[in-house]
């Protein structure tokens, strides 16, 4: 996906946004891919995961408004898909860095 992402990345020394959308799995993609893209830009881990989980305090009022509307046991099975959690980049930066039978040569 990071070669995705950096193939699409404008060629100009300007700032840049990109997204997959405002639905709920957009967050999870396009954290994922900020996450990878600065990794390969040598970004400390540390300020990756900070500016991961920045999601969680821009989101706070609409996942508190949606939490909300739900029934209490709905609503905590809902909760995890709406925060974004260290956890989460953990398990994927874990997954991603290992080698797989396509990457492993022959």
């Amino acid at each position: 996906m990071i070669d995705v992402v950096i193939d699409t990345t404008p060629r100009r020394p300007n700032p840049f946004t990109f997204g997959s959308g405002f639905d709920l799995a957009g967050k999870d993609r396009t954290g994922w891919a900020s996450a990878a893209l600065l990794t390969a830009l040598g970004v400390d881990r540390g300020a990756v995961m900070t500016d991961y989980l920045a999601s969680n305090v821009y989101r706070k009022a609409e996942n508190e408004a949606t939490l909300a509307q739900l029934p209490p046991a709905q609503a905590a099975v809902y909760k995890p898909l709406l925060d974004v959690r260290a956890e989460y980049l953990n398990a994927s930066s874990t997954r991603s860095s290992r080698p797989t039978a396509r990457s492993t040569p022959t």
